[in-house]
């Protein structure tokens, strides 16, 4: 293990969110070393109460004191620097730095705090701090924020910086110039964090919250800020407690930060509270596997509280001790994983930006729909739909976006789903058929293609030929239950739910019509409907094959889960690309595949989701008699290394299978490969 640098092994991060009184020397002896974590982001040593920033003057003598315990230790320090807001007594000696609504109002978070503003002389304060910073021998820098709220900012500051770049007023900005000019200022502060820390201390890490699947509502854009830091983390694991929030959004959220890392580490953010309370603990189930599902997309581990370590007295600090306990013991078999898959859904932050998209609920942003005026559609309400069935269906699928159309990663698969892709710009759409020429397949639902990168209508969509169809209008099911599809297949009783929104569709070209949409009924109990239009439609381009649903129908799945929607599309991905793994597990259990690098074997992360009715998870559904069998890999010798139990594993064509006697919470199966 020797070889691989600190951050390139299993950083398990402790992130104590908060300090009303105890000793910080007390909270890294009986809270970071006991229970198991290799390193902390370190906010506590400079709070005032929930906030931490960093001046040298009142903070440098203490941290580098700090800093010699860890190291003996033997943790990793990675500072924690609040740059997003402030309290009222510090606002009161600078009143500048504020955000300001486009009323001239302040802008307040938390309840009690004030958003301060990148563009006002508080950067000049933090560049000057940030320079003394990195003369401490720091292993990391976390920047909380920036960010802006979407009513902001419109400080003077702002309204000057903006006239100069655009030569007009910033109440007169555009939404898309609004847009650029907020993570444009997002950018140019991380850009120029970045270059002095490489110029004074090149040791020191950076990474920041990184926006992940939703519209760029606070300024920060991943794409953007990407060279510029050396780590990237998303809040996949802050999960809201309430019955509408599925904390398996972890999976998605953490197989997107995994492919926008591309090869840089990445870490998921999991807040120990049961959001929006912050002095109340998940239980230990859900603790565990929020755990298990960063694990299984290969990241690392950040865990929070915000209150007392106290609370880490409780059966969810106990599962925190022991998954620690667990990767520092098999930490050998977990480093250097990428995702093993061969279907990749499609995210799109033009389409987030510029059309519809939902943004969840979180510390800064709240639950909504960003755009849709005249759209019908909902990308991320798509995307999960999709995610969904995928997952039951167990799949192996990563989550990609448009860089990985532009540097052509996409090649790496053999199916890309488009969830109402609709942004799609001339250069994605050339590179996309030259895919589906050489050999490659796409399934495409909706308004996919319909409107250019900045959310432009277009007459014909951009990838509509080689679909092979043409549109004519819309059809709005105003109403649920009154609209169906039918499957032009033996699938059950063929009849599928619609709802939402389809376009009229006609095959040209050599394409089929493989299933039909019923126009609207005028009531839920009314005779069936006798009038249809063309609404799957399935074409030959090239070597490879195009599938347009033209309808919202991962919309539909993900609110109203109609199970034949899930079928069919199980059906094309088996004849589209290699799904990697097969098994008779229940829909329970989540499976994801990742090859080790340096060796070659597989991992097979198997994560027990089997719960009672709803949240929260209180206890474990144990599943028995499992086989887990991969379509293209031999192995001859399976462990069981979260159970420590040796698997039976039988040859099967030109793979292998595994038997599982019992699942209870989590099993990570290491699969070796065969000799040569």
């Amino acid at each position: 293990m020797d070889k691989w640098k600190w951050y390139e092994r299993p950083m398990l991060l402790s992130a104590v969110q908060c300090n009303y009184g105890e000793n910080s020397y007390d909270i890294m002896k009986n809270h970071v070393v006991a229970n198991g974590f290799n390193g902390e982001q370190l906010l506590h040593l400079n709070a005032t109460g929930h906030v931490s920033s960093y001046d040298e003057d009142r903070d440098g003598e203490k941290l580098g004191k700090y800093l010699e315990e860890a190291g003996r230790n033997g943790l990793r320090e990675i500072l924690y620097w609040n740059v997003h807001c402030v309290y009222g007594e510090t606002i009161l000696d600078n009143p500048g730095w504020k955000q300001k609504t486009r009323s001239g109002d302040d802008i307040i978070v938390y309840g009690n705090q004030y958003l301060i503003c990148i563009n006002t002389p508080w950067r000049e304060r933090y560049i000057e701090n940030l320079k003394r910073l990195c003369s401490h021998r720091l292993d990391g820098l976390f920047l909380d924020g920036p960010l802006f709220m979407q009513n902001g900012c419109y400080c003077d500051f702002c309204k000057a910086r903006f006239r100069e770049a655009y030569k007009k007023e910033l109440e007169e900005a555009t939404f898309g110039e609004f847009l650029e000019f907020r993570t444009d200022s997002v950018t140019s502060m991380i850009r120029q964090t970045y270059e002095i820390k490489q110029s004074l201390n090149p040791d020191i890490r950076l990474y920041i919250n990184n926006s992940a699947l939703r519209a760029d509502v606070t300024g920060s854009n991943t794409s953007k800020v990407y060279p510029y830091v050396d780590f990237l983390g998303t809040e996949g694991g802050f999960c809201w407690i309430n019955k509408s929030f599925d904390y398996t959004h972890t999976t998605t959220h953490a197989k997107y930060i995994e492919t926008k890392a591309n090869g840089k580490p990445y870490i998921i953010f999991i807040a120990g509270d049961a959001k929006p309370y912050s002095y109340c603990m998940h239980t230990g189930a859900e603790t565990e596997r929020l755990y298990a599902l960063s694990l299984a997309q290969g990241a690392n581990i950040w865990y929070g509280i915000h209150g007392p370590t106290k609370m880490m007295q409780s059966e969810a600090g106990r599962v925190v001790a022991k998954m620690n306990r667990f990767i520092k013991e098999n930490e050998i078999f977990l480093i250097n994983t990428r995702s093993h898959a061969k279907i990749a859904l499609m995210w799109s932050d033009a389409t987030a930006n510029f059309y519809a998209s939902s943004v969840m609920q979180s510390d800064f942003t709240q639950s909504q729909k960003i755009g849709g005026e005249g759209k019908y559609g909902n990308h991320h309400e798509a995307l999960a739909g999709f995610a969904d069935m995928l997952t039951r269906c167990h799949a192996q699928y990563d989550i990609a976006d448009q860089d990985c159309i532009y540097d052509r990663r996409i090649f790496d698969y053999d199916l890309l789903i488009f969830p109402t892709y609709a942004c799609m710009s001339q250069e994605e759409a050339k590179i996309i058929r030259e895919f589906v020429a050489g050999g490659g397949n796409i399934i495409a639902t909706y308004d996919t293609g319909m409107y250019d990168e900045t959310g432009r209508l277009r007459d014909i969509g951009v990838i509509d030929d080689i679909m092979g169809v043409r549109r004519g209008r819309i059809v709005r099911y105003e109403d649920v239950g009154v609209g169906y599809a039918k499957l032009h297949e033996n699938i059950e009783e063929n009849i599928v739910p619609m709802s939402g929104c389809a376009w009229e569709t006609e095959p040209v070209g050599g394409a089929i019509t493989t299933a039909s949409a019923f126009y609207p009924m005028p009531g839920r109990y009314v005779a069936f409907p006798t009038e249809e239009f063309g609404y799957i439609t399935d074409n030959r381009y090239g070597k490879g094959r195009c599938i347009f649903v033209s309808g919202t129908i991962g919309e539909v799945y993900n609110k109203w889960c109609g199970p034949d929607a899930r079928k069919w599309l199980h059906r094309r991905i088996l004849e589209t690309a290699d799904v990697l793994t097969e098994t008779n597990a229940p829909q329970g259990i989540e499976i994801s595949l990742r090859t080790q690098l340096h060796t070659g074997s597989r991992l097979i992360h198997v994560v027990n989701m089997t719960r009672g009715p709803g949240r929260p998870m209180e206890e474990t559904v144990q599943v028995r008699d499992v086989m887990v069998g991969l379509t293209d890999f031999r192995g001859t010798r399976a462990r069981g290394i979260y159970s420590g139990r040796e698997l039976t594993i039988e040859p099967q064509g030109t793979g292998c299978r595994i038997l599982l006697p019992v699942i209870d919470e989590y099993e990570v199966i290491l699969v070796e490969r065969e000799d040569v």
